[in-house]
């Protein structure tokens, strides 16, 4: 009687196991041995490893428009004219428009044009174009400064913060805190912890433009190695089948490898009672557990690895964020 309920508990937490196997995105490792191992533990989770798609994107970065060309226009009047308008264009998200209208508005090459060109392209998320728009302002143009900070930004978005680090060496502008919140980000993406704590001296949380950017980026700095261990996590559903799991913030997870290991290992335990060591029901059975207990140990090392890198995403993720926004505010 105990035999036919764990055998069809079992198969009841196979059933339901399986139809909950299409989670959230995600990767899993692509060896062989991690492909083996990981079967049992993707037929008990709910999200990414069984999906096999990228578990995170930053912001996106894809264009939002074609690169279309257009024909050439004779220049006849300066960008100037129309600084207001294309401004109002992309507030009213109308980012199409302003495209065409710096591509094909018959203006005459000037650093205004250069920062339209920058700031429509940065809108449009074509941000390689925008830092080639922005890096030929002149120092001594008004928007130099602005074009510096959001060419920063494009590149950090790129995966570039080396690059924008470089271009903020001795800024000697006006807008120094925004630089140093520039570089305390993109110090933190670079996992330079030295070079932010120098940055981040010049921060004085007296502009109240800059003060959310600032206090943002030292809560990141502050929780910035909070890793879990993936040893600690396999070492835990050693002990006890599905703990790795749940120390990696998965209870569901956990729960359903206990039972099903559980449930395994306990069908063994009748079946060798009662069949003996070395009937072939109990070398199955045996068998089974066993492998279902080893996938267990490697799905929680994978599980507490994949959620330290989803912790480091989301603070990634969060520093592109605040090195941008305040931008919004302090050059309206």
């Amino acid at each position: 009687m105990v035999r036919k309920f764990l055998l069809v508990l079992f198969l009841l937490l196979g059933t339901l196991a399986v139809g909950a196997a299409q989670g959230d995105v995600g990767t899993s490792p692509n060896s062989v041995a991690a492909k083996v191992f990981l079967f049992p533990d993707r037929l008990l989770q709910q999200h990414r490893l069984s999906a096999g798609r990228p578990h995170v994107s930053l912001p996106p970065t894809t264009p939002l428009f074609p690169d279309e060309t257009f024909p050439a226009v004779k220049p006849y009047k300066y960008a100037g004219k129309d600084l207001g308008f294309v401004r109002f264009l992309l507030d009213s998200d109308l980012k199409q428009d302003a495209l065409v209208l710096v591509r094909q508005g018959g203006y005459f090459p000037s650093d205004t044009l250069d920062y339209l060109r920058g700031k429509v392209y940065f809108s449009a998320r074509m941000l390689d174009a925008a830092t080639q728009a922005f890096s030929t302002l002149h120092p001594s143009s008004p928007f130099y400064d602005e074009g510096l900070f959001y060419a920063n930004a494009a590149d950090a978005h790129m995966g570039r913060p080396e690059m924008a680090l470089r271009r903020l060496q001795d800024y000697p502008g006006p807008y120094r805190e925004m630089a140093a919140i520039q570089q305390a980000g993109l110090s933190l993406l670079c996992n330079d912890p030295a070079a932010y704590r120098n940055a981040a001296q010049a921060f004085t949380g007296s502009d109240f433009r800059l003060t959310g950017a600032e206090e943002a980026l030292q809560d990141i700095y502050r929780h910035r190695n909070d890793w879990k261990s993936p040893f600690l996590g396999a070492l835990y559903s050693t002990l006890l089948p599905g703990a790795g799991k749940v120390y990696a913030g998965r209870l569901g997870e956990g729960i359903a490898s206990f039972l099903a290991v559980g449930a395994l290992g306990l069908a063994t335990w009748d079946h060798a009672r009662k069949d003996g060591i070395s009937h072939w029901t109990t070398l199955a059975l045996g068998s089974l557990c066993a492998y279902f207990y080893i996938g267990n140990i490697y799905g929680s090392y994978v599980s507490v690895s994949l959620y330290n890198q989803d912790l480091r995403n989301a603070q990634d993720t969060a520093i592109l964020y605040h090195i941008h926004i305040p931008l919004r505010s302090l050059f309206r």
